[in-house]
């Protein structure tokens, strides 16, 4: 969920890209959501990995892995 860890790994798509389709699965009542997380991407802390699973439990994900 940080731009520049996006673009550092090669991801064409944006944290704002991965909040709509997570609100779209929602309303299109996907009956399973899995979010995957990479722990100790370049140049990200463990600040900035707690703060994308922050995000990402907003979200009430059925897995995270």
């Amino acid at each position: 969920m940080k731009e520049k860890t996006l673009g550092l790994i090669g991801r064409n798509h944006s944290p704002e890209d991965v909040r709509h389709a997570m609100r779209l699965a929602e309303k299109s009542g996907v009956p399973i959501v899995n979010c995957d997380l990479i722990a100790g991407l370049p140049e990200e802390t463990s600040e900035d990995f707690s703060a994308t699973l922050s995000e990402i439990l907003t979200f009430e994900p059925e897995n995270i892995t």
